[in-house]
């Protein structure tokens, strides 16, 4: 993954709202295409959210991603850089809007 993303990515403060937090939950209510899934916290305040579809492939996930993230988005700016492995993607994922700080996330989707 890019040094310099994963540098701002460390160095960003992460803190998360009751209604990021309901956003997230909502993304995942009545999906057919999403076998599970966990929500964790982190020490660091990373928010972990790993995504087992019942048929992997990397439209759909890249898809679901994206789909994810314009559903909880903040409006500053959203940042992610992904690896793909060969059944798995993760990203990290970092948004932001002007008056509260920033949710970072690592998303794993399989």
């Amino acid at each position: 993954m890019d040094t310099n993303f994963f540098k701002m990515f460390q160095e960003a403060k992460s803190h998360l709202e009751l209604g990021m937090s309901k956003d997230i939950q909502a993304f995942f209510e009545g999906r057919n295409d999403i076998k599970n899934h966990i929500i964790e916290m982190k020490n660091e305040g990373i928010i972990f959210i790993n995504i087992k579809l019942y048929d992997f492939s990397r439209k759909l996930s890249k898809e679901l991603f994206l789909e994810f993230v314009g559903f909880v988005g903040y409006s500053r700016y959203n940042l992610f850089i992904n690896e793909n492995e060969e059944n798995i993607d993760r990203y990290l994922y970092l948004t932001k809007s002007s008056n509260i700080s920033g949710v970072k996330m690592e998303i794993v989707i399989s």
